[in-house]
């Protein structure tokens, strides 16, 4: 395990330990390990950089230093399957909120990512353990670091679309918060799912979703009560990586 080089404390009113690391494999990877020692407590692991960022289908996320790449848990009784898409409406509703008008191209992409403009701004990760009640979110954002074009054509920073820097501590501390403040909508998911669905990417739009070696392509009609992606024909896809055909 990799030390965490610049601090480590107990928020007392979030009642996690905090810990940062300048380099790090995977802050979500650091999240498994240490649930896996110490159970009973929560932890939020944040990382200048990371070297084995974890992105859909176990994908490498490129994630270099200005960005932000951090993970945390959540206590909650019961598995929902749109949990990935409520943490996409939480950090969809925080940038909304924080910046406004230069965020009205800003879309959920089902299952999981945050698109500007179609462009990458961020991707989610999570995890649920039923024996424990326990969620494992991780979450890379484009802040402040450099989007190589000649590497990184379909990806998109904050900073390039605000035209200046960001606080990470700041950003990650209102989307964290918004997380945690917000699982009543986990009860009743229709109040986040019909918001995603005003703000999805593609809709309206054909289609491929690829699962494994099938791909299916459609129309983007909406999404059905659990989160799965529905396409016009009323076929619903509960899995899949998702591109936009026209």
């Amino acid at each position: 395990m990799v030390t965490p080089c610049l601090f480590a404390f107990r928020d007392d009113l979030m009642q996690r330990n905090q810990l940062f690391y300048k380099t790090l494999d995977s802050t979500f990877m650091e999240l498994e390990r240490l649930h896996s020692m110490t159970p009973r407590s929560s932890f939020v692991i944040r990382a200048s950089s990371q070297t084995s960022g974890i992105g859909r289908k176990q994908n490498f996320w490129a994630s270099p230093e200005g960005g932000l790449w951090y993970s945390f848990d959540l206590r909650y009784s019961g598995a929902v399957e749109s949990f990935a898409l409520y943490v996409g409406v939480c950090v969809h509703k925080v940038l909304i909120e924080l910046f406004q008008s230069h965020m009205q191209a800003t879309r959920i992409k089902w299952p999981n990512d945050i698109y500007f403009s179609n462009r990458k701004l961020a991707g989610i990760l999570t995890r649920y353990y039923h024996s424990r009640n326990l969620y494992l979110i991780g979450l890379g954002m484009n802040v402040n670091n450099q989007i190589i074009k000649d590497r990184d054509l379909s990806a998109i920073s904050l900073q390039e679309i605000l035209g200046e820097e960001i606080s990470l501590n700041w950003l990650s501390n209102a989307i964290m918060d918004k997380v945690t403040s917000s699982t009543d909508d986990l009860k009743d998911p229709r109040s986040y799912l019909s918001y995603c669905e005003e703000n999805l990417y593609g809709l309206g739009r054909r289609c491929c979703v690829e699962q494994g070696e099938t791909r299916i392509e459609g129309r983007i009609k909406g999404l059905g009560r659990s989160g799965n992606l529905v396409l016009e024909d009323e076929q619903e896809l509960s899995y899949g990586s998702l591109s936009i055909l026209e």
